[in-house]
């Protein structure tokens, strides 16, 4: 998986994020490093602006560090997207039940039931 796409300003905002949420959390890096599967290194990779985490591994520091998406415009934009997404799925979910509450394949389901027996 390739690294998220960003110029300094985007591996300062990833320092920064890190950093906060480490200290918003009583984490240490080393600890961090266990909840993502990582190295204590990788951590301090990122911190010191060496490396930028895969999409992955960020979305996993967003979920432990409890990182605002907002200070990641790109981010928020995604989160948008699912919700919109989430909801078309509940309506379609809502849609397809009310059909099948509204038709007769349950009585013709249990007739087949009960001729099969």
């Amino acid at each position: 998986m390739n690294a998220i796409k960003g110029d300094d300003d985007m591996r300062a905002r990833v320092r920064v994020a890190i950093k906060n949420g480490l200290e918003k959390n009583g984490l240490r890096q080393k600890e961090l490093a266990e909840k993502m599967g990582r190295t204590a290194t990788s951590i301090s990779e990122w911190i010191n602006k060496k490396k930028l985490p895969n999409t992955l591994q960020f979305i996993k520091l967003v979920g432990i560090l409890n990182i605002e998406a907002d200070i990641f415009p790109w981010l928020k934009l995604e989160k948008e997207k699912l919700e919109k997404l989430e909801k078309e799925n509940f309506f379609l979910r809502n849609f397809y039940s009310e059909i099948l509450k509204n038709s007769k394949i349950d009585e013709y389901l249990m007739e087949r039931i009960k001729n099969n027996y």
